[in-house]
């Protein structure tokens, strides 16, 4: 068959949420009023878990709480640790004490249920979390080189759908005293209007770390702007080099761009640095040229850090030199989410069988479709297929063709 050489380049286009005219913020927890610790010694054996409910507290949305704290690692010096929540918030409780370095509250109503993994979806509303953002206030110690910290939020509604936000600080990074973390808008399936069970949890790999939360809410979107605003990212091939352009509408706080890459959508390895402006309310501009004379295709993705070590993910883009080797049918968008639409004027036939296969052979989707009057097959509900790689393959009277897409 023969070759069509063609430039692919797909970009994408951010903006940010505006925020309602009534959103009232969401106060999830103050950690504040009667104490309900969970007390751990340098006697405790490592990874130690403890766990409880707290109810009938102020505080909370719920009025309870299912806590769960491990010990990963002793630390010398100390002889007893508290790892308070409500009266102190402290969830690594003074220096050279025994160090909880994971822990996880979950607010699901008062159920006597001490698993914060099993969430009680039945019980009240909890608030409405449409068009917010989920933040923290904390204190926390100094991370040490190589180390790192992970926040995330997950949401589950009346059906058990869940959605969720995550931020990962990094270290090296000195200690910052009560700091409003952005751990971002909830992504998923859950409704957030019927929100029933909530779940903050930290993972770290630091050890002698201390961590104070004073504040968990749930913050208009409006009134917390985000470190950038990413408002283009684009790439091109020629002449032996991917030229790569993106710009911002607003940084705050900004530190620096990192470049990823991947050859299957997947697993990313880094290129190279851009400094960010660092503040700014006007658009800002970026380029970053990557040689490479034998390219083929690949995929690219920023990496967005702010200057205390937060980061996220811009979204991913496609470029490539050449199509694949079929060029009788066209799939788009090529980096989809749960729907694709494939095009098929090169055939005469009613009907095509579309297979989904992944990069191990799995076949994800195996269908007879019918052809609509636009020559074209529509896909939706493919949000059971895993993220990464695909070749989606066509067989349609005569023509039998593949092309490569990726799953987000």
């Amino acid at each position: 068959m023969k070759k069509i050489y063609a430039l692919l380049v797909i970009s994408f286009v951010f903006s940010g949420a505006n925020a309602q005219t009534a959103c009232p913020n969401i106060s999830i927890d103050d950690f504040s009023g009667i104490g309900c610790a969970l007390d751990f010694t340098n006697a405790d054996p490592l990874n130690t878990v403890k766990q409880v409910e707290c109810t009938g507290l102020t505080g909370t949305i719920s009025g309870a709480a299912d806590i769960w704290m491990q010990k990963q690692s002793p630390a010398g010096g100390g002889t007893t640790a508290s790892a308070g929540y409500y009266g102190t918030g402290q969830f690594d409780y003074s220096s050279g004490a025994s160090n909880i370095s994971s822990f996880s509250i979950t607010y699901d109503g008062a159920d006597g249920n001490t698993d914060p993994d099993d969430v009680n979806i039945t019980g009240p509303v909890l608030g409405d979390f449409t068009n917010k953002t989920i933040q923290f206030l904390a204190t926390i110690d100094d991370i040490g080189a190589g180390k790192f910290i992970t926040f995330s939020v997950s949401v589950w509604d009346g059906a058990g759908f869940k959605s969720e936000a995550t931020i990962t600080l990094n270290g090296p990074r000195t200690q910052i005293t009560d700091l409003n973390y952005n751990l971002g808008v909830l992504i998923g399936k859950a409704d957030l209007t019927d929100i029933r069970a909530i779940q903050f949890k930290q993972v770290s790999n630091q050890n002698g770390m201390d961590n104070s939360i004073t504040q968990l809410s749930a913050v208009c979107v409006g009134n917390t702007p985000l470190p950038v605003t990413l408002t283009k990212f684009s790439g091109s091939y020629g002449e032996g080099n991917v030229d790569l352009g993106w710009s911002t509408s607003s940084e705050s706080n900004a530190s620096h761009f990192e470049i990823e890459t991947s050859r299957n959508g997947k697993n990313f390895i880094k290129l190279g640095d851009v400094l960010a402006k660092g503040n700014s309310s006007s658009t800002t501009s970026y380029s970053f040229r990557y040689i490479n004379s034998s390219f083929d295709n690949a995929y690219f993705r920023l990496k967005m850090i702010d200057n205390d070590g937060t980061f996220s993910y811009s979204r991913i883009i496609s470029v490539q030199s050449k199509s694949d080797d079929s060029g009788s049918f066209n799939v788009f968008p090529t980096i989809f989410g749960n729907e694709l639409t494939i095009s098929l004027p090169g055939t005469n036939s009613s009907t095509a069988v579309v297979r989904i296969i992944g990069m191990n052979g799995n076949i994800h989707l195996d269908n007879v479709y019918n052809i609509n009057n636009n020559n074209s097959v529509e896909i939706t509900d493919l949000n059971t297929v895993p993220s990464g790689l695909y070749i989606v393959h066509i067989t349609s009277g005569s023509l039998i063709e593949f092309k490569k897409v990726i799953k987000q």
